[in-house]
Parts: C-alpha cells; sequence; structure tokens
C-alpha cells in the first residue's frame, strides 16, 4: 500500500501489518533510508519522505549529467567500449527487446569513466528512482531504441557536440522517469 510523505511508522508496525519478523523489514527500512525513501529520526520513529515531481526533475538532471559527461568524454582507446556499448544495438540492426536490456546499457556507462567512484556514484543514483522505474512501469523500447541510435550518431561524428549529447541522454531519462513523476504528483 501507499503510506502519506509525512508520516511517521516503525519498524514493529510495519511488521505487525505484513506478519513478518522485524529482521527484514530493518533490512529494508535501511535500504529505503539510504535512497532517500524514509527518513530516520529518534527514537527508532521512520518518517516517510516527501518526493515531489521536483525532486525526480532534479534526480534526472543529475543522472543526466552523469551519463552525458561518461559519453563526451569517449576516446579512441574506448573504441571497443563504444561497440560493445553501441554496436550491439545500433551496427547490427538489433534493437532492445526487453527492458533487462535497457538497464544493462546504463549499468555499462559506469564502466565508460575508468574512475571508480564516479562509476559506483552512477550506480547509487541509478539504483533508486530510475531502476524503480524501469522495473516497475510499462516502457516504449521502440522509443529507447531511438535514442540510442541518436546517441550513437552524436558520439560518432567527426566533432562530438556534447551538449546534444546531454540533450538526447535528458530525453532518455526523462521518458523513462516520467511514470514516477505522475506517482508523485497526484
Amino acid at each position: 500500500g501507499n503510506i502519506p510523505a509525512g508520516t511517521c511508522i516503525t519498524q514493529n508496525d510495519i511488521a505487525d501489518a505484513l506478519g513478518l519478523s522485524r529482521m527484514p523489514i530493518r533490512e529494508a527500512f535501511n535500504v529505503l533510508v539510504q535512497d532517500g525513501f524514509l527518513q530516520k529520526l529518534p527514537n527508532r520513529k521512520i518518517l516517510v519522505s516527501k518526493i515531489t515531481p521536483y525532486t525526480i526533475d532534479v534526480y534526472s538532471q543529475i543522472l543526466s549529467s552523469i551519463e552525458s559527461e561518461f559519453l563526451s568524454r569517449l576516446t579512441i582507446n574506448q573504441a571497443a567500449k563504444s561497440d560493445e556499448l553501441f554496436g550491439c544495438f545500433v551496427k547490427n540492426q538489433k534493437k532492445l527487446s526487453d527492458i533487462n536490456e535497457l538497464k544493462h546499457w546504463h549499468f555499462m556507462l559506469s564502466d565508460l569513466c575508468n574512475d571508480d567512484f564516479l562509476s559506483k556514484m552512477h550506480i547509487n543514483i541509478m539504483s533508486s528512482f530510475f531502476l524503480y522505474s524501469i522495473n516497475n512501469f510499462p516502457h516504449d523500447l521502440e522509443l529507447q531504441n531511438s535514442f540510442l541510435s541518436q546517441l550513437y550518431d552524436a558520439i560518432s561524428a567527426s566533432e562530438v557536440d556534447t551538449n546534444k549529447i546531454k540533450q538526447i541522454i535528458t530525453r532518455m531519462n526523462m521518458v523513462i522517469l516520467e511514470p514516477m513523476r505522475k506517482c508523485f504528483s497526484d
């Protein structure tokens, strides 16, 4: 069910309501606190965070900035990674066939930066709203394939236009996050 933003809850309340022990509830709460969906308060109380469409928009901008930066910094030495990232989908005329391939593509972006800290940060950012939206809402894979094709063309151009890459990534991520945005606008 949905628990309204601003509601104080305890592990015991949820465990009792679901007929579970506190251990799995505590583990779930820790993940939700880490992702920002819940906030810890004194006396073992937990506050349900208020998430707004603005929250989703800013989140999308942060994620898009990181991903466009990774793509914009592709070098000749990373051509093999670029082929892995785009080749199987664009060059061979293969299309994303399911949502798991889309998730895999975004996770592959983390490998492009050659920086363990930034890679981990990207994965952590993706692990909240982005993956929730991909896993829980239907998505238009044809539209995502179109974005991939546009990105491939932008990266393959003789002169890389970083603004164009960022615009495409931003549109791609906003389409994925739009169902989340609608959920929190109610």
